[in-house]
């Protein structure tokens, strides 16, 4: 039950003569009397409760009920000493504190408030919904007397529970205010001194940022409020008035300053037992605000008992853990991986991919407890149990595996000698924590691959798909710049961290659960290249963050002090590689179809087809082209693990990180910003890989009928394709023009068919302009000469002279430059095009990808194209052209879907913009676009073939 008094706007004595003194009633000034909800006095006190002449007040019941009592308590002398006697031990700590909220659970018990919380029944026998509550001004009041009210304002003063931060209060500050957090508030105007008087000075009562109302003589408006809190559940309380009360120029009565209810709350939280839900309710300062949660968190009664824990809710793991500030206890790691093998099955355990690529032919591991290095092959690898680290590489001085000491460090005891000196304190730490988790084997990278030895090490990076897929976990040192900076808190004093705690009954703590310094997403490990892979592949990673350790799986994400799910902080589960075992063949896809197949439609045509495989891919070259890497040339090694896994799906092999079966698919990649070339000439234009910045695919799509009986496209991440392939491939192997998989397609076509489905394109239109006709008369001729071929020969027998590209065509300079990073085909070209004019915000801009409108020499806009680079800003037909790439379904790569549902008509043809070299014999890729089918035709001049050889 809450007390209140009723005094006079007069000061209160600081501190009464004795306690048995009663005070005078006090007169009431032009009907406005003060009442104050204190729940000062000791459990058990008698209240009286009077009705002084002249005045009314307020006094709200207990915590939870709901109607409002018009009665008045009479002020007693013990509150008032009780009041002293804490503003004087009050001013005494803050001597002996340079904080203003600090722990005071040595100092002081709980208030009398506080005593009625039912912490038993919460560790015990939990009822659910609210069970305590409590006025902020109270809690203010006795934060450095009672360590629960202490507890409850520290974690208001909580960055990420700041009260201040919500926009109902931040929108309406005073000016001063703005800046300021609630602990800053707290500290500057001596909230507890000013909320406690009646006599408030209108300076200090204007600071109240949880709402205020004026109201002349009665505070009808402060009654408003009062009823609005009881219909919420809450005890209100009764408002304030300054000293100071000018005369209202309508009544001549004076107006007062109220402060409107603001309240704490507590809930059992049903999640564990001993999780409490916490809420403060209040208003803002705006014109029409009502009463909300202007904060919301969870605090956590101290529960060690882990194993306890997880073994009465197996599905779970449940705790609540007091640290040690200076040091991590490993042990909680233990048990994290002790619980997830036993509880979590198959979606940790074993998961479909890693199972069908087995183990690595070879592995290197180090053995903590013999501190050496042991070689391990294939037929024995099944037996090893062992943990992987993964960190930045940067520069370090660390030991590492040579030709020249690998005899030395493969000998027993062998890293013994170098432990301490030559070993950077990141590889120390993490060998630590691999006894710790009573491990015996641990992955580095740095002595398990051959530094030296660039077979070894080609090797190796090729399997780090079952290196980290058959590992217990992944250690991630998350905060890591550099081998030499070591995982905070696996040493003594390695670690400094403040937790949030009191002690609220003898050997029992409550505590505010640590927020994540920083996410894993926004790290530096989680930004580079290398590590990109070594994440999707790891069953579960432990990852070290702010001196703290973490647990990701793909059931439970947990920390030091508890889990995630009971902190209320967000954190994701661990990411996996979503590929299905029917990616692998081991099944048929449920689909129907695989990827990039072709299908035929109930309507009789033939479309490519997009799977779940392909979907992954493009998803993931878009997340991995925004990872940051130091060397260019190593752009496709930092992902060689997972380009092995596409090439087990795809069943094909990977041509520069596309995969050679899908090249017509991969090669439409686009620019998701202004992209760099890469130093590396060995990485070609024509691949995502040899550009530097974020790119990305356009989606697939599905055809959908809706409501009106009508068919609408609609993007999806599997369906059909929006290109249709016209050309056929060579590449340059073994020392020779070579059909790309064997029948030049970059689709998946059987190689014995020799021809694409008779109702598309055949290939480019080939026209020439070595004539000066008109382009009637050509286009007459060509269709001609395409009758008496097809008479003397079938349809695929033309596509494939036309499309033919043979090694005594090209030039002996050209055959002797060509390599694995160029690809080879004829097409249809033109350079009777040019750019058209954009804002010149867009060309200003430094991120967003330049798109010109194509016009023809007439002006015409005939299609666009989206540069992958920087330039050029004009299009020169000396060294520019434009090419035929594939036919495409719809003009612009961002332009919303058109809503018909005839996919049928490809009108476009998808074009690449190329920049020959000087000279002339190859050509690098600038950008991508489309152009409209009819207007390709009628370019003039017509659009020539020509053998391309594209690097």
């Amino acid at each position: 039950m809450v007390g209140a008094w009723a005094t006079s706007p007069t000061r209160v004595p600081a501190f009464p003569i004795c306690f048995e003194q009663s005070l005078q009633d006090p007169p009431a000034i032009d009907g406005v009397t003060h009442t104050r909800a204190m729940s000062a006095e000791p459990k058990g006190t008698p209240k009286t409760s009077v009705h002084p002449r002249g005045s009314q007040s307020v006094e709200i019941k207990g915590a939870l009920r709901h109607q409002v009592s018009q009665t008045a308590d009479k002020y007693d002398s013990w509150t008032a000493a009780r009041a002293a006697l804490s503003a004087k031990k009050r001013k005494e700590q803050k001597h002996r504190s340079n904080s203003s909220i600090h722990s005071v659970s040595a100092l002081r018990h709980l208030c009398s408030k506080c005593q009625l919380f039912p912490l038993e029944s919460c560790m015990n026998n939990p009822e659910p919904g609210r069970i305590w509550t409590s006025p902020l001004k109270r809690l203010i009041w006795h934060k450095n007397d009672c360590p629960f009210c202490s507890l409850l304002i520290r974690s208001l003063c909580e960055s990420q529970n700041d009260p201040f931060k919500h926009p109902e209060v931040f929108m309406h500050l005073p000016t001063k205010l703005r800046s300021r957090s609630m602990d800053d508030w707290l500290s500057e105007t001596l909230a507890e001194d000013a909320w406690i008087d009646t006599n408030t000075p209108w300076e200090h009562l204007r600071n109240w940022p949880f709402g205020l109302r004026t109201t002349v003589a009665r505070p009808s408006a402060g009654d408003a409020a009062i009823q609005e809190a009881s219909e919420q559940g809450f005890i209100a309380v009764e408002p304030l008035q300054n000293a100071c009360s000018p005369l209202s120029q309508i009544s001549g009565r004076p107006e007062v300053t109220i402060t409107l209810p603001c309240y704490i709350t507590i809930s059992n939280n049903p999640l564990a037992t001993g999780l409490l839900d916490i809420q403060l309710w209040g208003y803002g300062r705006g014109q029409i605000s009502k009463i909300t949660a202007l904060s919301s968190f969870r605090l956590r009664i101290e529960s060690n008992h882990i194993l306890d824990s997880a073994v009465s809710r197996p599905s779970t793991i449940t705790y609540g853990r007091i640290l040690d500030p200076s040091q991590i206890d490993l042990s909680v790691g233990r048990i994290w991986l002790e619980h997830c093998e036993q509880n979590h099955g198959s979606s940790c355990s074993k998961q479909g991919w890693p199972f069908r690529l087995g183990k690595p032919d070879f592995i290197r591991l180090v053995d903590v407890e013999d501190l050496s290095i042991v070689e391990v092959t294939s037929s024995t690898a099944w037996s090893y149990r062992y943990l992987t680290l993964s960190f930045v590489r940067g520069e370090s001085q660390s030991l590492k595996l040579l030709t020249s000491n690998k005899l030395k460090l493969t000998r027993p005891h062998g890293l013994l000698r170098h432990f301490r000196n030559d070993l950077s304190k990141l590889v120390r730490d993490a060998i630590n924590v691999t006894r710790g988790f009573e491990e015996r084997y641990l992955w580095i990278d740095s002595l398990c691959i051959e530094q030296d030895n660039e077979l070894d090490k080609s090797k190796q990076h090729a399997s780090m798909d079952r290196i980290f897929g058959n590992a217990l976990l992944t250690i991630v040192a998350a905060d890591a710049q550099h081998g030499d900076v070591g995982l905070g808190g696996v040493e003594r004093d390695s670690r400094h961290i403040r937790q949030i705690s009191e002690e609220i009954q003898p050997n029992t703590r409550i505590m505010l659960p640590l927020p994540p310094l920083r996410d894993l997403d926004s790290s530096p490990w989680a930004q580079r290249a290398w590590t990109f892979q070594e994440r999707l592949f790891s069953r579960r990673i432990i990852y070290f963050s702010g001196g703290q350790i973490h647990w990701r799986c793909h059931k439970c994400s947990a920390s030091e002090d508890t889990t995630a799910a009971e902190s209320g902080h967000k954190l994701d589960l661990h990411p996996w590689l979503a590929i299905k075992p029917q990616e692998f063949g081991i099944k048929s896809p449920k689909d129907g179809y695989g990827d990039c197949s072709l299908r035929k439609l109930n309507d009789g045509t033939t479309h490519v087809m997009r799977s779940g495989a392909f979907k992954e891919y493009t998803q993931l070259i878009q997340q991995y082209s925004q990872k940051q890497i130091d060397q260019d040339s190593e752009v496709l090694d930092a992902i060689g693990g997972l380009l092995h896994i596409f090439q087990v799906c795809f069943k094909s092999p990977i041509r520069q990180g596309f995969p050679q079966a899908l090249l017509d698919a991969a090669i439409l990649w686009r620019p998701a910003e202004r992209l760099q070339r890469r130093d590396c000439a060995a990485i070609p234009s024509w691949s995502w890989a040899g550009w530097r910045g974020e790119v990305k695919y356009a989606s697939a799509f599905q055809v959908q009928p809706q409501d009106d009986w009508s068919l609408r496209r609609v993007a999806s991440g599997t369906g059909q394709e929006w290109f249709r392939p016209l050309l056929r491939w060579y590449i340059w192997q073994d020392y020779e023009l070579k059909l790309l998989n064997g029948n030049g397609f970059g689709v998946p076509i059987d190689a014995s068919t020799r021809q694409l489905p008779s109702e598309w394109e055949q290939y480019p239109p080939m026209m020439s302009n070595g004539s000066k006709s008109g382009h009637e008369q050509l286009e007459r001729w060509d269709n001609i000469m395409e009758d008496i071929e097809m008479l003397v020969l079938d349809s695929t027998s033309v596509a494939e002279r036309k499309l033919q590209v043979q090694a005594a065509d090209l030039p002996q300079s050209t055959l002797r430059l060509l390599g694995p990073q160029h690809l080879i085909f004829r097409t249809s070209c033109s350079k009777a095009l040019r750019f058209g004019r954009i804002a010149r915000s867009a060309v200003l801009s430094p991120t967003v990808p330049l798109k010109y409108p194509l016009l023809n020499l007439s002006d015409k806009e005939v299609g666009s194209v989206r540069l992958d680079g920087m330039g050029p800003r004009e299009f020169d037909p000396d060294v520019h052209e434009l090419i035929v790439i594939s036919e495409a379904l719809y003009l612009d790569i961002g332009q919303p879907m058109s809503q018909d549902g005839n996919c049928s008509n490809f009108p476009l043809y998808n074009v690449m913009l190329i920049e020959w070299t000087a000279d002339g014999h190859s050509a690098s890729r600038l950008g991508l676009g489309r152009i409209y089918k009819e207007s390709w035709k009628s370019l003039d001049p017509l659009p020539v073939a020509r053998t391309v050889i594209l690097e």
